[in-house]
């Protein structure tokens, strides 16, 4: 059940069998999509049906598709350009909608069933990592020009992921290179908590956490925190869809075991589990639990609900795409 709440990356545009038989043999829940791994429409379009023919219920296939300067297809020419968020905040609303169902008719073209936006962080200070990744720096300007996107892409049969919560707009600091520390309290969130509240449009929707540590709050990252993501997200906020990690293999996760940050995630809350960025990290997770059953035994109510979780998302998926 580990790797049923697992999504990896691939090392490159073509399957290789130490992936495929590690897909099959644990039961991965997802892949996610890098530059690396895109050469053409026709090579993606059939390197995603291979990924979903190895398991039932298939793989989720998931893309970093926020326009700008963060869009995984930028390299091919057919792909054509994307906004960014900050370019979508001065369209009417339904042009964002028809631009977000439109790029969710291509990535579902392709294979694609996920896509890690939008980028709903509230900028409070001048960052190193959101800049035009953001729809604006007023709570209104951001639900305006988000509302009518995530709509477009759950019409495009894709599925939208809020990120990240709680929160990145109150920190310079890039986390994938460090682990920022926000000195705000949950009172001083309520702006940015809000909008994920007001965005929560479908059970259809993800939502990524943040690694960042919230001082105040708890000395942990915020991706680790069952205060903020079972108490406050879950409880407080009443959100029913899929909680989906930042990429466990960022340095601001550094200090800790691949395996161990799994650990902590699904305690705290996460249904799905991201590491992309170092290959070795899914083999270490599953040693990781193979050589300590104790800590599977854990969180196996937590495993529980995730998997159930992600089959529920898949299920939906499925009715959408049918």
């Amino acid at each position: 059940m580990i790797g049923s709440c697992l999504m990896i990356a691939l090392e490159g545009p073509q399957l290789l069998k130490k992936e495929r038989e590690f897909i099959v043999k644990n039961h991965i829940a997802g892949v996610t999509l890098f530059q690396r791994n895109i050469k053409s429409y026709k090579q993606i379009s059939q390197l995603n049906k291979e990924i979903k023919s190895l398991t039932k219920p298939s793989p989720l296939i998931a893309i970093d598709m926020e326009g700008g300067v963060v869009n995984r297809l930028s390299h091919l020419k057919e792909a054509g350009d994307w906004p960014s968020a900050e370019s979508l905040s001065h369209y009417p609303s339904q042009k964002v909608f028809l631009t977000a169902k439109k790029q969710a008719c291509q990535l579902k073209s392709l294979g694609i069933d996920l896509n890690f936006a939008p980028v709903v962080d509230l900028p409070l200070v001048k960052s190193s990592i959101l800049k035009t990744r953001t729809f604006g720096t007023e709570p209104s300007a951001i639900l305006r020009t988000a509302r009518p996107f995530l709509k477009g892409l759950a019409k495009g049969g894709v599925i939208p992921c809020l990120k990240h919560f709680p929160g990145h707009g109150g920190v310079q600091e890039d986390s994938h290179k460090t682990l920022p520390v926000d000195k705000r309290s949950l009172k001083g969130l309520k702006p940015q908590l809000d909008i994920f509240k007001r965005l929560f449009i479908s059970d259809f929707t993800c939502i990524m956490t943040a690694h960042i540590e919230f001082s105040k709050i708890e000395k942990q990252p915020a991706t680790f925190s069952k205060l903020l993501l079972t108490q406050v997200l879950r409880k407080r906020l009443g959100f029913e869809g899929l909680i989906v990690s930042d990429d466990i293999d960022m340095k601001a996760l550094k200090s800790f075991h691949p395996g161990e940050s799994f650990f902590l995630a699904l305690k705290a809350g996460c249904d799905m589990v991201i590491t992309c960025q170092n290959l070795e990290s899914p083999l270490k997770i599953i040693d990781y639990f193979e050589r300590q059953s104790q800590r599977k035994k854990e969180i196996r109510k937590e495993l529980n609900r995730a998997f159930k979780r992600v089959g529920q998302l898949k299920e939906r998926l499925n009715s959408k795409t049918h």
